[in-house]
């Protein structure tokens, strides 16, 4: 039996930023004669996350960022979306899924931390990043909400931020201190921001480090928290 595809496979040396992944239904075809033989039949799925036609650009002002929206002239609802304690920029993978559901979509990385290979530590993939969660300015999401405003293809009345684990205590302090935030959806989050979660703790040091709640005592100007520590 032919596979069945949603879209045609691009070629090996076509770029493709659509993640996708593919599935074999297998099954067993009886027939109304009891003496013949069930008949094994498969068929190959191709499930597709996103929309080939979605436009994705990176977004200078920000190290490792991408724009991305469905092509057209509508402005639509955006989203500036936060990834975990992976840091770097693995969360603009998410960029292209979201975009095919009708947002724009800023992904935004926020932390870079060195990472780890069988021969030892690699540099950081976004060494202009904070290495930790130390002094993470809650003022980059300010920016990153003007700079959507600014998008042809952004209804500015209407931009939220959806944050996974450690991004979900970013997002939820945008949700508290920023009023331009409606809308905040938090995977994975906690009530409190924890602060200097590094990789030396997060490998197993956690009990030499004194945890304790992020101080919003000290703001600036704007009445906001100066930094998640």
């Amino acid at each position: 039996m032919a596979p069945v595809s949603g879209a045609a496979a691009p070629a090996a040396d076509e770029p493709s930023h659509e993640p996708s992944s593919r599935v074999t239904l297998q099954a067993l075809l009886l027939t109304d004669d009891p003496a013949k033989p069930a008949v094994p039949v498969s068929q190959t799925l191709t499930l597709m996350l996103a929309l080939p036609s979605v436009i994705s650009r990176p977004a200078e002002p920000f190290a490792g960022a991408v724009f991305a929206h469905l092509p057209g002239d509508v402005k639509r609802p955006a989203l500036i979306v936060l990834g975990g304690s992976e840091g770097g920029a693995l969360v603009t993978r998410d960029a292209p899924i979201y975009a095919s559901r009708g947002y724009a979509v800023l992904a935004l990385p926020y932390y870079s931390p060195a990472g780890w290979s069988p021969t030892g530590p690699t540099p950081a993939a976004l060494p202009s990043l904070p290495p930790a969660f130390v002094d993470i300015p809650v003022e980059r999401l300010q920016q990153a909400r003007d700079w959507l405003a600014q998008q042809p293809q952004v209804d500015a009345s209407r931009i939220g931020v959806l944050g996974t684990s450690k991004g979900a205590e970013l997002a939820l302090l945008a949700a508290a201190k920023m009023p331009w935030c409606p809308a905040t959806w938090c995977g994975k989050a906690g009530a409190l921001a924890w602060p200097a979660a590094s990789a030396p703790v997060l490998l197993g040091r956690a009990r030499r480090t004194r945890l304790c709640p992020t101080k919003t005592s000290t703001k600036n100007s704007k009445g906001l928290p100066p930094a998640l520590t």
